[in-house]
């Protein structure tokens, strides 16, 4: 996936475990890169929690802050830099809406009319472009039916809590593992047809030669899911 916003989001819906949705809607003020945590406001079901934010990723997100505040701040001084806020905050904080810690992580491109306000202001990325971008990177590599947004999420929540030691970012070393790998470790399919591979190429451990190679059911122990993983 080449290098912008979307491959940024790619990384947090994989090393964070976000939604995509989530991840779009992500605010300034969510992020703490002190204690390597963001923080989800509203997620699926209305609740909040907090996850890692990977700390791979402090390097690239300041630099993708300095230009969104740049582009804010130039938005400003044209009039139209208010983002939209919930109504309870934008009643009791009705000056918010230029701050920017209320503003949007991953704003879109282009500005647009509010249609609950008819105000002009800029949305937070759009979900089809992000999917566009995973979809055309998954088409280069072999495994494309496998690669998909939803997938990175799923993956590092089945792998990432399984292994017995941690990262000084607070992540497991199966979180590591970039989006833009060939494959992903942690879905069960790709690890099937690596497998599989591997055994017609005479590889792999003694048991699978010869045989066809499976993945058996449900999380790996925790004292056999690291040594698993590719390094990093």
């Amino acid at each position: 996936m080449s290098t912008g916003p979307n491959r940024l989001i790619a990384h947090l819906l994989y090393g964070s475990g976000l939604r995509l949705s989530e991840a779009l809607r992500l605010r300034v003020k969510e992020l703490d890169v002190g204690t390597n945590r963001l923080h989800v406001r509203d997620g699926k079901g209305g609740t909040d929690r907090s996850t890692v934010l990977p700390e791979r990723l402090h390097g690239p997100l300041r630099r993708h802050l300095k230009t969104v505040k740049a582009q804010h701040e130039a938005d400003c001084a044209d009039g139209v830099g208010g983002v939209y806020l919930p109504d309870a905050i934008a009643e009791k904080y009705p000056n918010a809406e230029t701050e920017w810690r209320w503003q949007y992580v991953f704003p879109s491109t282009t500005l647009s009319e509010d249609p609950r306000s008819g105000a002009v202001r800029r949305h937070h990325r759009s979900d089809s472009a992000v999917q566009r971008a995973v979809k055309k990177a998954a088409e280069a590599t072999r495994f494309p039916g496998v690669m998909a947004s939803w997938c990175w999420r799923g993956t590092r929540c089945r792998r990432g809590t399984h292994n017995t030691t941690e990262g000084p970012s607070g992540l497991a070393p199966a979180a590591q593992v970039t989006p833009d790998s060939p494959h992903l470790p942690g879905d069960r399919a790709v690890e099937q047809a690596r497998l599989r591979e591997a055994s017609g190429r005479g590889e792999g451990p003694p048991a699978s030669r010869g045989a066809t190679a499976s993945v058996p059911d449900g999380p790996p122990s925790p004292a056999s899911s690291t040594a698993a993983l590719p390094s990093s």
